[in-house]
């Protein structure tokens, strides 16, 4: 359906915005229209305080007709005492709330102003009437500070505080020996480089923080090692130390706030011991993950406790986009960017400034190998034992796995110390720090049917793979008939594939035995044949039947 004729050939997506028509007496709900100027197709809405048409969209029987209409279509345009326009015609802001927030008028030069009219007249936007609002007067709170910059300014600074300074006090310290000896006993030990002492929860006002988890059998968090600037800590559930191992009875067990790690309070409480909320600042890398393992975090009044995240401070300074990481990853990653380095005049490439958003990449793109060897620096072999082996297996390397996890904390600490002050350069105004601050207190309210959703979540996902993998085993087999008479060279999509194939090589000894196999078998088959011309058909316990087993006996 069309709009009816409409007098001035304006846009109506250039005035109302795409699809937003004002001609209530023309579109109808659940109703798909037309425009005859720009050719955009929407459907009609229904107001429920009918508005008046533009008077540039209306046509001339509803001009003449309605009552509430001006004869004259500029009439609405006249400007009232005091309202504020722009040269060009438009509606500013009103002349006291400007007053508030920018102080004085701005000063634009004519020529400035002759020029945006002229390209305005270019594509017919010269003469278009803007539509005027009343003005707004509200109270606004003073700004902090001589003009708005300064007074968002002011504001980021507040609420970056005091977790800038922390990060910036841990960046630059030197962080305590690493302990060589972990003790193997439930909660939180502190270790001072002398001794190891039993602690309710780590007191210090900044940490870093790394927690482990025996996936295969729960989500539970199974330990966890942290340091601050005087000292290391670890916590080792009560499900580690546990003598009895019942695996089926853990993973029916739904998880309560006694199988979280206690930051901030003491076992089975809720509440400070001081009675207030202490403001500190947790750094980790995919920080969100050992957020998710704390005990407070789930509480409703929770604490001041704000998180850090070296995984989003290198996203922001060297992170690699999704186009980016796989071409990373087929092209051999940091084995590529060293041969690139040894190129002479080999300009640098975007694989030598950037990585994945792994520790082990990000490590090695800001600190590399302290032996100068070519390795990676960090060693995740016994990350397997955490994502494939049980609770068993974990209790019986425990001090290699909490070493492990320790030296996960030092190479973060290691990142933050590079990656910091790289984002306070790239990023200097305080909201870009107090936003990533903020970006790591997400939470989700849920209630009794969150498990039910993630189960027909689940279900879809697992349906619509299957379906999806169907299809394209389907559109691969399709695919590779192409390769007969090089068809694929006639395809714009598949003549940019790889078709090149490698001869099949087995193990010489398999080629024997096949070569064997298929002499037997054309023996055998030749035997049968003689047999069958000279007439003479064998029974089947005769010696005959032997002769033809024979190759397969």
């Amino acid at each position: 359906v069309n709009f009816p004729e409409i007098e001035r050939p304006t846009c109506c997506c250039f005035i109302y915005g795409p699809g937003i028509m004002y001609c209530r007496n023309l579109l109808k709900a659940n109703v798909l229209y037309q425009c005859p100027l720009c050719g955009c197709i929407r459907f009609g809405q229904l107001w429920q305080q009918p508005l008046p048409a533009a008077p540039h969209l209306q046509t001339a029987t509803q001009r003449n007709t309605s009552s509430t209409s001006s004869s004259n279509p500029e009439e609405v345009h006249v400007d009232s005492p005091g309202r504020r326009k722009s040269p060009l015609g438009i509606q500013m802001l009103s002349k006291s709330l400007h007053e508030h927030i920018f102080r004085q008028e701005p000063e634009i030069s004519s020529r400035v102003i002759k020029r945006s009219q002229k390209h305005l007249r270019v594509h017919g936007l010269g003469q278009i009437p803007g539509s005027v609002l009343p003005d707004v007067d509200i109270q606004l709170p003073p700004l902090l500070g001589k003009d708005i910059d300064e007074h968002f300014r002011t504001i980021a600074r507040a609420q970056s505080e005091p977790s800038l300074s922390l990060a910036q006090r841990l960046a630059s310290c030197v962080l305590p020996p690493m302990p060589r000896r972990w003790k193997f006993e439930p909660g939180w030990t502190r270790y001072d480089g002398k001794e190891a002492m039993k602690v309710d929860y780590p007191d210090d006002d900044v940490l870093i923080l790394d927690v482990e988890v025996c996936v295969p059998e729960s989500q539970r968090p199974i330990l966890a090692t942290a340091v601050s600037d005087k000292y290391w800590y670890s916590w080792v559930s009560k499900r580690l130390t546990s003598s009895v191992d019942d695996f089926y009875a853990d993973m029916q067990r739904k998880t309560v706030l006694d199988d979280m790690i206690p930051l901030e309070t003491r076992e089975g409480e809720l509440e400070p011991v001081s009675g207030s909320w202490q403001q500190r600042l947790v750094v980790g890398h995919n920080v969100s993950y050992d957020r998710a393992m704390i005990k407070e975090q789930y509480l409703i009044k929770g604490p001041g406790t704000k998180f850090l995240d070296t995984l989003s401070l290198h996203t922001c300074v060297a992170g690699q986009t999704t186009t980016q990481k796989i071409l990373w990853k087929n092209r051999g990653g940091w084995d590529a960017v060293r041969t690139l380095a040894t190129e002479p005049g080999r300009r640098q490439n975007w694989m030598s400034v950037s990585s994945p958003n792994s520790l082990q990449e990000v490590h090695w793109l800001y600190v590399g190998s302290k032996t100068g060897e070519d390795d990676r620096g960090i060693n995740k072999q016994k990350r397997d034992v955490f994502t494939k082996g049980t609770i068993k297996a974990i209790r019986k390397q425990f001090q290699g796995l909490v070493r492990y996890c320790a030296e996960d904390v030092y190479h973060t600490h290691e990142v933050l110390q590079k990656v910091l002050p790289l984002f306070l350069q790239r990023f200097p105004h305080p909201v870009s720090f107090a936003g990533m601050l903020e970006m790591g207190l997400p939470y989700l309210p849920v209630d009794t049917s969150w498990e039910r959703y993630l189960a027909a979540a689940e279900y879809t996902f697992q349906d619509m793979e299957g379906e999806m993998k169907a299809k394209l085993m389907a559109l691969a087999d399709r695919a590779c008939k192409y390769i007969h008479d090089q068809r694929y060279e006639s395809s714009p999509w598949l003549c940019n594939l790889d078709w090149s194939s490698k001869p099949f090589r087995g193990k010489a000894k398999k080629k024997r035995e096949m070569k064997k196999l298929l002499a037997d078998i054309e023996e055998h088959y030749r035997r049968e044949k003689e047999a069958f011309w000279a007439g003479g058909r064998r029974t089947e316990g005769g010696a005959g039947m032997e002769e033809r087993r024979k190759p397969f006996g």
